[in-house]
């Protein structure tokens, strides 16, 4: 049985991510593959952080970002420190807790191991109504796109 492709045309620059942790931090899922993959699910999307709180986040599952724009301040416990600019690649494995900051804001695309959970399937409800068509989101007259699977005690 041939599978079709999934599609997100200018995501980013269309998709608005939820507010997840203090004033600054938004971060949304554009596309799980939890019905395909339900044993091993991967999630992607866009993170923004504003000037404002540092976020600190604990890792619960493998995830890696590509900075998009602007710029953050991501740190670790070990100590190390990067100024990430567009095009920087990062990987956060399980486990390791990161500091992000910055001056103005930051987009990321990320891509996660922790797929998209239960209790984000009501947000995704109400955030259909507010993706835009023209975003090109729709696929066999679906909608495509999940947020907010990331979840940890450190982000309320």
């Amino acid at each position: 049985m041939a599978l079709p492709f999934t599609y997100h045309a200018k995501a980013q620059s269309t998709f608005k991510p939820p507010l997840i942790a203090n004033e600054n931090a938004f971060l949304g899922d554009v596309q799980s593959s939890e019905n395909e993959n339900p044993d091993k699910p991967m999630s992607c999307g866009f993170y923004r952080l504003e000037k404002g709180t540092p976020l600190v986040y604990t890792y619960t599952y493998d995830e890696m970002k590509i900075i998009v724009e602007g710029k953050f301040e991501i740190a670790d416990e070990t100590g190390q420190k990067v100024t990430a600019t567009p095009g920087d690649v990062f990987y956060f494995p399980k486990g390791a807790t990161i500091t992000f900051t910055t001056d103005d804001y930051g987009l990321a695309f990320f891509v996660g191991t922790p797929g998209l959970r239960s209790e984000s399937h009501s947000r995704v409800r109400l955030m259909k109504s507010d993706w835009p068509t023209e975003a090109g989101c729709s696929v066999n007259n679906r909608i495509l796109y999940s947020v907010g699977s990331y979840t940890s005690s450190k982000l309320n």
